[in-house]
Parts: C-alpha cells; structure tokens; sequence
C-alpha cells in the first residue's frame, strides 16, 4: 500500500509540474505572435515612437500580471492524497470505489486513538487494493496532450522566428528594436521614394505653374501623390495659406535615381537613369495670386516627401512696339507713297487691344522692321527667334541694337510671315503672333478695256464709216501708255512680202501718260484702209505699265480684238431696219400701255402716265443711236433717213403730249382727249417703224445672228494655230483673253439666239391664229423655223462651242460653231417655203377631217347597233340628231377645201339618209331607219375613204416637190464645181506669178471651201441613208484636198491635173446622187399618175410608207458607183490609182451586203431587191 501511497504523491507533483510548463508554453506562444503582429503592423502603418511606447508597455504588463497570477495560482496548487485517489478511481475502474476509502484507512491507521478493528480494516481494504492494482501504474493516469501541443506550439513560433532571423534580418531586427526600443532612432527602410522633377526655378506669369514628380520607388496603381504649395509676394508675406494639390499620372518616363536606398536596392550609381511613373500638377495662379513673386513648395507619397523649393514667377517676354518702314521701288517713286505703321504699340491697338491689321507691301520694296521688348532678351539667333524667315531669302539685315531688340532690313520679294519666338535670361520663352506678318502685294499687269461707241456685239460698217473708239486703262501703280492699233489687210503692194493674206497691224494713235489711269479716244477712218465689202478689220487696244526692275518689264497688255466686217449698202440697210424693228416693240409696248390706261374707269396716276413716257423717250434715244450708226457710216439712203426722221418727230409730238396730260393728271384732270390722240401718235409710230415684223423681218434678224456667228467661226480658226497641241494653262495671256473675248461673244449670241426663238414662236401663236390665210401661213412658217432651232438646239451648239472655245478646244468649237449655222440655214430654207407652210396646213387639215369622219363612221355604225338591239325606238332620236349635225359641221368643214369639194357631195347624202333614219324613228319604222343608217354608214365611210386618198395623195406630192428640191441643191452644187474646175483649168495656165497668183488661188480655195461647206449641208439632210454617206465622206475628202493644195498654191503641172481630176470626181458624185433621186422623182410622179396616189409607187419598195429616200434609191446610187469604178479602171490614166479604185470596189461591196441584208428584212419588197441586186452584180 505504501507502494501505491508513493505514485500518488509523484502523481500529485508531476501534475503540478506540468500544468506550470504548459502555461508557460502558452503564454510565450502568445508573447511571439503578439510580438510578430506588432512588428507587422508598425511595418504596415509605422506607428510613431509614443504609441509603440504606450502599446509596449501596456501589454508588457498585461504579460507579467497574466503570468505571475497564474505561476502563484499554479504554486499553490496541492491536493490531498485522497483528491488524487479519488481521481484515480476515475480512470481505474477495479478500484472504484475502494482506492480513496483504502487510501484514507491506511493513512488513518497508525495513532493512538485508533482501535485495533480500524487497523485490521484498513489492512484489510490495502490487500484488497493492492491486489486489484497489481501491475498498474498511477503515472498513466496524467494528461501529457495539453503540455505536449503547447510544447509544439511554441516549437512553430520559434521556426517561425528563426525563418524571419535567416530570411529577413533586418526587417525582424528593424521591427523588434522598434518595440523593444520605442523611442530609439531605428527606422524602417523605406516603401516609397519620391523626386522632384520641377526644373523650373523661375516661371512666369500669368500661366500655369507645373509641378513634376517622379517615383523611384514603390509605385502601385493607386498611389497619390501631393504637392503642397504657398505663394508669397516679392517681399516675402505670404498670399493665401498652404494648398494640396493630388497630382497626376503622366505615364511612365526616364530620369535619374537621387537616393542612394534606390541606387543600392536597384544595384546601379545615384544619377544613372531609370524609367519610373511621372506625376504632373498644373496649379493656375488667378487673382491675387496672379501677380505673386514666389512660390513655395513639397511633395510627398507614402512614407516619402521631398524638400522644401522654391520658384520665382516673372513676366513673359513680349514685344512693347513694332514700327515698319516701306520705301517703294524706284518706278513706283511718285505713284505709290512710302509709308510707316505702328505695328504694335500703343498706336497699333484699337481700344479692344487687336493688332492693326498689315497693309500689304509692293514687290520689290526696301522694307525696315524695328521691334522693342520688354526686358532682357537672351542671346537667340534669329532663324530661332523669327522662325519663318530664312536668311538669304527673305531677310537683308539684321541689327541687335540695345534698347531697341531688333532692326530687320530686307527687299520686299514674298509674303514674310512669322511668329516672333522671346527667349529672357531667365529661360522664359514668349510668343507674339501678328507681329511679323506682311503680304507681298504683285505689281498686277494693267487692266485695258476698249469700247467701240455705239456698237455692241458683231459691228458691221461700210468702207467708208468711222469708228469711235475709247479705249481705257488701268493700273495698281501707274500706267505708261495705251496704243490704239488696228488689224487690216495689206493692200499696199511694196508692203507685201508676196504672202497672199498678209495682214498688217497699224498704230491708230497713242497717249502716253504716268498715272494709274489714262483713257485714249480716237476715230478710226476706214475709209484710210481701202476696204472693201467682205474684208475684216480687227480693233484692239494696247496698254504698258511702269513696271520696270533692271531688265525685266511686263508685258505690254491688250484688250480684246472687236471685229469691224465690212458690208455693202444693203446689209447695213438690213442691220439698220432691225434696229427700228426693236424701236417698233417699244412703241407697240408703249401704245398697249397708253390704250389700258385710256380705258381705265378709275383715276390714273401720275407716276403710270410717266412711265409710258420713259419708254417714249427710251425709244427717242434708240433712234438717236440709229441715227448715229447712220452718221458714222456716212449712209446715203433718203428711204432710210425719211423713216427715222418721221419716227424722230412722231417720238418727240408724242413727249410733248404726255408731259402735257402729267400735267393735268397732277392737277386732278384727266384729258381722255390727249390721251386718244397719244394712242393714235403711237399707232402712227407703229406703222411707220412696221419693218421687220413679219416673216421677211425674222429673216434678216436670222440672217444678221448667222452673220454674227460665220465671223467668230473665222476668228476661231484663226487662233487655231497658236492652240494646237498646248493646254490652255500654257498659253500666252493674250491668246487667253483673245479665247476669252470670242467665248464670251459666242455666249451672247447663243442668248440672242435663244431670245429670237422665243420671239419667233410668240408671233408664230399669234399670227396662226389670224383670220388671214397669209397670215396663217406665214405664222406655221416662223413655228417650223422655230421648231428647226429647239430640235437640233440651235442655242444649246452655240453654247456648246462658247465653252470649247473657253477650254481651248477649237477644234471642236469650229465643228460646233458649224452645226448652229447648219441649223440656222434650215431655218432660214423653211422660212423661205411658204408653199411648204400652205401644204403643211393642208395637210394638217385634212388630218383634222379624217379623224372627225372616223369618228362619225364610229358613232354611226354605234348607233345602227343599239337599233337593231333596241326593243322600242323610244329615245333612239336624241342620239341621231346629234350625229346628223356633226355630220354637216364635217361637210362645211369639207367645203372648205378645194381638194375636198367632191367629197361635201358624199357627205351631203349621208346628211340625207340620216334625215330619213330620224324621220323613221318618229314614224317608229324599223326597216325604214335601219336602211336609212346603214346607208349613211356606207357614205361616212366612202368619204373618210376619198378624204385618205387625198391625204396620201398630198403627201406624195410633197415628197416629190421635197425631192425636186434636194435634186436642184445638187445639181446647182456640181454645176458650181464644174465653174470652179474651169477657173482652175484656166488659171492653171495663167503666166501670173508671186502675190496675183497666189490670191487668185485663195479666191479658188475659198469658192471650194464654200462647195465643201455646201456638200456638207447636204450630208446632214441624207446622214440616215449610209450609201449617200458614204459618198458624200469622198465629197467632202475630195474638197478638202482641193482646198489644201490651192492653199499652198500650185506650182506644178501634176499637181494641177491631180486637183482637176479630184474636181471633176466630185462632180461626178454630185451628179450620180442628184440622178438617182431624180429616177426616184420620176417613178413616183407616174404611180401618182396612174393610181391617183393610192400605193405610193416605188418610193417604198413595194409598198412600203413613203420616203424621201428609199433603199432602192440608194441601191441605185451604189450600181451607179459601181459602174464609175468600172469605167476608171480601163482608163489608161488613172492605171496609177488602181489601189485606190480597189479600195472603192471593196467599199462597194461592203455597202452592197449591208444594203441586202436591210432590204431582205423587207419581206414585201424582195423581188425588187433582187432584180437591183443583180443589176449592182453585173
């Protein structure tokens, strides 16, 4: 028992022993977190020395107190045997029960009240125990876990330190002292490293003042960093307090490291360069601020900031004054004054502080530029501080003179444009704009402007007139001089050098002056020039400016070339009658306006009575301008003059009137008297100045506007050689205003073209609906011209070629020019056609009867059907009545017309019959009104049938007289050639020599200008036939080397014989077309004959709708070309030619399949074809 006595006391101590280590453990485990945790969080927030202090001690005596209580508590601790026992038994289940009460009794034994039976118990209770427990132990009931945990607990805390000690010396160094030693000077290292990276020591005013940081070390996103600024006067005192200012990331740049913790970090030298972030702050400096002197500041991040700098603010540097001098070249001295200007000053700002705007300075001027600043300039060269000149180009000269920052000298030779770049002492850059900025203003070429007094447009004058001209020049410094010269034909024989058409250039008169303007006024004397009808005179002025620099002068300039084409009596006598015509209209206008204010029940005012007089007096200086034109051409027509001296008094009685009755009007009378004895002056006027307003009046106004354009076609070819082959960019300024005036000329008369159809169709509407047979005609005569000009676009070609003239294509102009004189010579061939007007209202008319008989054979046969469907006749009357009074309006209608006489009769007895039908619906006889309509629907129709027949009839007969009418163009065109091959033959042989010769040979080459011209016109009228075409193409190729070889002038006798062969061809082709029309002509006139007109004969090839052409005409044109190249081929001289005469044969061929294939399609007309066909064959 004593055994078990002693494991319960050593229990009892072990126990005890360790539960103390077990706290122990424990609470050193908590001593080393705690101790990391701070560590961490003084790394973390590096808490200042006071705090650790505080948190140190603080918890140094929560340590102490937790550890001594529980070492004094545990110290203490020491239960009796019998507690032990007890929690023995707890873990010793066979001894439950009896250990402790066996423990006790034995402990209890020995003493001397104790009786002998207690010790027998308590022996007795040991053996018990002891024999229970044999072979256990005690020791096995202590709790080691708790010890044990606590013991690896603080084995974690100790590698966690020891880990820290290998891999972070200095931080758990660093970290402990801190704690340890609160108050010492041990620090951490530092997270973040931040640099001022402001240069700047002195900025300026009025500005931003920029603050640049950069961060060596311990840049994150998220990190801030700050400027703090104040800003002091000049004195010192400070103006505001202390601001903070959250700068901004600039993105990354490279600068040099400036701490040595980041050079040693990094491994490199402080000063070598890294690439970290770059923060930038912008602070503004207004109101007070604004004009501080100094500025104070520190940044700071993180744990981080830099020292305390400061910067000083000074103005900007800037210009106070500019003055430029400007001395004028040597030949502007006395035109152009030299000049000065403030260019920036006082002087050079409006009240709102704007710069003077620069004037602009002449080419070649000495220019002197002075500028002040204001304060001290740093040394610059000048391409820096005026960055837009360019030494050697621009500037001259260039002096630093003190007080005054610059003097530049330079020639004025281009625009001199440049900002002025300040750089101050202290490093301070400024700019200025405006300062710098002058224009450089060309010395233009003068602007002359000639006016012919009196004449607008194309001027037509006799030899003998007189030209007034004015002739004006302008200049931006000065003009020289102005020169009147006129371009004439020479007819002096020693002048010429034997080119037949030479021309000589003549001076007229000349001014000289020196002054920007000068005006030259003169009068041309054609009657100097010994001119004849035909001949033109070109008119033009010269003027020259002053501009004169070493050799170099502009250019002498001239005006526009105004064409004088000299006329005979009788067109000028037209030109003059136009011009009363336009008086006319005014007068009619005049006359109009008067009648409506006559017959006007309502007062009439005063200012509507003036402005009829207005138009009276315009048309008094209308025909002053007639009688000038008259004067100047020195006209000896008494008709003429007697016409103009009564329009003369008529306009200046009828002036007189209406003054008069203003008068009145204004004194609130209304002479109605005066009035009708003005309308009756006027009325008179009209009658007096009645020429020109009917047909004949459109002819000459159309005939002056092809006039117009035949001259700007000739000058158009004329400046054909100086245009060929060159942009209209590269040529000479003269061609180019010459290309202008004659543009500009072919533009105005494409608007009088255009306001003369206009007209045209206006008198045309009124005059077709006159009472007046004649006047009708004439009116349908002015509508087919008109309508000639808006088909094929009379004023749209002439517009067209304006504006290739303008582009410098004159060749096309030329073509173009062409066309509107084709178009125009068609107008005037249908103006001139009156039996083709009658015809085409004939025409036109029986159209009209033809329609309205269908239309009552419709009607009627539509009547005879709802009889035969009607019940009862009721109510069938109505409609019967009506058809039998339009069916005698149709006859009156009818009777009208010679042609159509015989027809009133058949439609007489259709009237009859339809009498009868309304008699027998009244009667209520249907056999009787149905015979009677059926009858009249037979008449209706037998007379639209009569009425068709003449309409074909009439249409065959204009056909053939169309015809006739081509066949008489042709054959008066070879009989033209045949004219000029005679003249050739004969001059041919001539013995003339040099200029004679060669202007008879121009005379000829002219004459077969005109046949080409003229074959060319004929083309366009058959252009939709291709063998006519074709044959016209060689017309027109023939002509044209005719024309070339006369022009250089014949020299040789092969050369003679090749022209007339070539003549004689054209003949030949002339005459082939003009007798294969005519065996057309004839066919048709016979089937006329024989069918009164009923099949159109052989115009159509079997049938087929008339034409002026038909293809077996042209079938017969080609075996008539045929057979010519059959007879060329034997002849013995024209053996050389055979490649040529093969060339036609197989264009023949050609033609002939084409042909075939066209009249194939033609599945009426086949025989014919074939029987021709093999007529060409053979």
């Amino acid at each position: 028992m004593d055994q078990i006595i002693r494991q319960l006391k050593l229990v009892r101590e072990t126990g005890k022993w360790l539960l103390l280590t077990q706290m122990l453990l424990r609470w050193g485990m908590g001593l080393v977190g705690v101790l990391l945790l701070l560590v961490l969080l003084d790394y973390m927030f590096v808490l200042p020395g006071w705090l650790r202090l505080g948190m140190g001690v603080v918890l140094g005596w929560v340590f102490v107190m937790g550890v001594g209580v529980r070492v004094k508590h545990l110290m203490r601790f020491n239960p009796g045997l019998e507690e032990v026992a007890l929690k023995a038994e707890q873990g010793i289940g066979v001894v439950r029960g009896e250990l402790a009460n066996a423990v006790s009794l034995w402990m209890n034994r020995v003493g001397e009240k104790t009786e002998e039976m207690g010790r027998v118990f308590a022996r007795g209770a040991a053996r018990r125990v002891v024999r229970k427990m044999d072979g256990v132990s005690l020791m096995g009931l202590l709790d080691v876990g708790g010890a044990r945990r606590a013991m690896w607990g603080m084995m974690f805390c100790v590698g966690v330190l020891v880990i820290l000690m290998v891999s972070a010396p200095r931080w758990l160094e660093t970290g402990v002292g801190r704690w340890v030693l609160p108050l010492s000077d041990v620090v951490w290292p530092q997270r973040v490293y931040v640099q001022d990276l402001t240069g700047e020591k002195v900025v300026a005013r009025g500005g931003g003042v920029r603050f640049v940081a950069g961060v060596e070390k311990g840049f994150e996103d998220g990190l801030r960093v700050r400027v703090h600024y104040r800003v002091f006067d000049e004195v010192g005192k400070g103006v505001g307090d202390w601001e903070i200012g959250l700068m901004n990331l600039q993105g990354f740049a490279r600068f040099d490291v400036a701490h040595e913790q980041v050079a040693v970090e990094r491994g490199i030298g402080v000063g070598e360069g890294i690439v970290g972030p770059r923060y930038e702050k912008i602070v503004v400096l207004d109101g007070e601020k604004a004009g501080a002197g100094w500025i104070r500041y520190w940044m700071a991040s993180g744990d981080d900031r830099t020292e305390v700098r400061e910067m000083r603010l000074a103005d900007r540097p800037g210009v106070v004054r500019g003055e430029v001098r400007v001395e004028m070249p040597g030949y502007a001295k006395g035109l152009v004054e030299d000049w000065e200007a403030v260019v920036i000053g006082e002087e050079g700002h409006d009240q709102d502080g704007k710069k003077e705007g620069m004037r602009k300075v002449l080419e070649h001027a000495e220019v002197e530029l002075r500028l002040w600043g204001n304060k001290e300039m740093a040394n610059q060269r000048i391409e820096d501080r005026y960055p837009g000149l360019v030494r050697g180009q621009v500037l001259r000269d260039h002096e630093d003179q003190g007080e005054e920052m610059d003097v530049l000298r330079w020639k004025m030779s281009e625009d001199v444009a440049s900002m002025v770049r300040l750089l101050d002492v202290d490093g301070i850059e400024g700019e200025e704009d405006g300062v710098l900025n002058l224009k450089v203003r060309k010395d233009e070429l003068p602007r002359v402007e000639m006016e012919l007094l009196g004449e607008r447009g194309e001027v037509k004058m006799l030899g003998s007139g007189e030209l007034e001209v004015v002739i004006e020049g302008r200049d931006d410094v000065g003009m020289e001089g102005l020169w009147l010269m006129i371009d004439a034909p020479m007819r002096s024989g020693e002048k010429n050098d034997g080119n037949v058409g030479t021309r000589e250039v003549l001076e007229v008169k000349r001014v000289a002056v020196r002054q920007a303007e000068a005006e030259l006024r003169a009068v041309v004397r054609l009657s100097d020039y010994e001119l004849d009808a035909g001949d033109r005179v070109e008119v033009f002025g010269v003027g020259q400016d002053v501009y004169e620099v070493g050799d170099e002068r502009h250019e002498k300039v001239r005006t526009g070339r105004r064409v004088v084409r000299i006329v005979d009596e009788v067109e000028l006598a037209e030109v003059l009658r136009a011009d009363l015509g336009l008086v006319r209209q005014h007068a009619v206008r005049a006359e109009r306006l008067e009648r409506g204010l006559l017959g006007r029940e309502n007062a009439v005012r005063t200012d509507e009575q003036a402005g009829v007089r207005k138009r009276v007096e315009k048309m008094g200086e209308m025909l002053d301008e007639v009688v000038k034109r008259i004067e100047r051409n020195k006209v000896a027509d008494d008709s003429l003059m007697k016409i103009v001296d009564q329009a003369k008094a008529l306009v200046d009685e009828v002036e007189e009137q209406s003054k008069e009755i203003e008068e009145k009007l204004e004194n609130g009378q209304m002479d109605r008297a005066a009035m009708e004895g003005m309308v009756a002056k006027l009325g008179e006027m009209i009658d007096v100045l009645s020429q020109g307003k009917d047909v004949s009046g459109l002819q000459m106004r159309l005939k002056q506007l092809e006039a117009i354009q035949s001259s700007i076609r000739e000058d158009t070819r004329e400046l054909l050689p100086r245009t060929i082959g060159r942009k209209t960019e590269d040529l000479d300024e003269q061609t180019k205003r010459e290309l202008g005036e004659i543009a500009k000329r072919q533009a105005e008369l494409s608007e009088q073209a255009g306001a003369m159809v206009q007209r045209m169709q206006q008198v045309a509407e009124q005059m077709r609906r006159s009472d007046d047979e004649a006047e009708r005609a004439a009116g349908e005569v002015m509508m087919a011209a008109a309508a000639i000009a808006k088909r094929q676009g009379l004023s749209e070609k002439m517009e067209k070629a304006g504006e290739e003239v303008e582009q410098g294509q004159l060749s096309q102009a030329g073509q173009s020019q062409s066309d509107a004189m084709s178009v125009m010579g068609q107008m005037m061939g249908a103006m001139q056609d009156q039996k083709k007007v009658k015809a085409m209202m004939l025409k036109r008319r029986l159209k009209d009867l033809s329609d309205q008989l269908e239309g009552l054979v419709v009607d009627q046969e539509a009547a005879l059907g709802h009889l035969r469907k009607a019940d009862v006749l009721d109510g069938l009357e109505d409609e019967q009545v009506m058809l039998r009074r339009r069916t005698m309006s149709v006859g009156e209608l009818a009777g009208k017309e010679k042609v159509t006489v015989e027809v009133v009769g058949v439609i007489d007895e259709a009237v009859r019959k339809q009498g009868e039908a309304i008699l027998g619906i009244r009667a209520l006889s249907r056999d009787m009104t149905e015979r009677a309509e059926e009858r009249a629907v037979a008449l209706l129709s037998e007379a639209l049938k009569r009425v068709r027949e003449q309409e074909r009839q009439q249409e065959l007969e204009e056909l053939i007289e169309e015809r006739a009418a081509l066949i008489e163009r042709y054959r008066a065109l070879a009989s033209m050639q045949r004219t000029i091959r005679d003249k050739t033959g004969v001059l041919g042989q001539s013995n003339e020599k040099g200029r004679k010769l060669r202007v008879k040979w121009l005379a000829v080459a002219k004459e077969e200008g005109e046949v080409r011209e003229k074959a060319a016109e004929l083309g366009e009228e058959v252009k939709e036939h291709v063998v006519f075409v074709y044959e016209h193409g060689r017309v027109d190729d023939d002509a044209d080397q005719v024309q070339q070889m006369f022009r250089r002038g014949v020299r040789r006798e092969d050369e003679l014989r090749g022209a007339i062969r070539l003549q004689e061809r054209i003949v030949r082709s002339l005459e082939m077309m003009a007798d294969v029309l005519e065996q057309q002509n004839e066919e048709s006139q016979y089937a006329m004959n024989e069918s009164g007109g009923n099949s159109g004969g052989g115009d159509g090839a079997g049938g087929e709708d008339a034409k002026m052409i038909p293809p077996i005409a042209e079938l017969r044109l080609l075996r008539a070309m045929q057979l010519d190249v059959n007879e060329k081929t034997v002849e013995e001289d024209e053996v050389r030619d055979m490649a040529e005469l093969s060339q036609r044969q197989m264009d023949i061929a050609q033609l002939g399949e084409q042909m075939l294939k066209k009249m194939n399609e033609k599945k009426n007309a086949a025989d014919a074809t074939k029987q021709v066909v093999e007529e060409v064959g053979s």
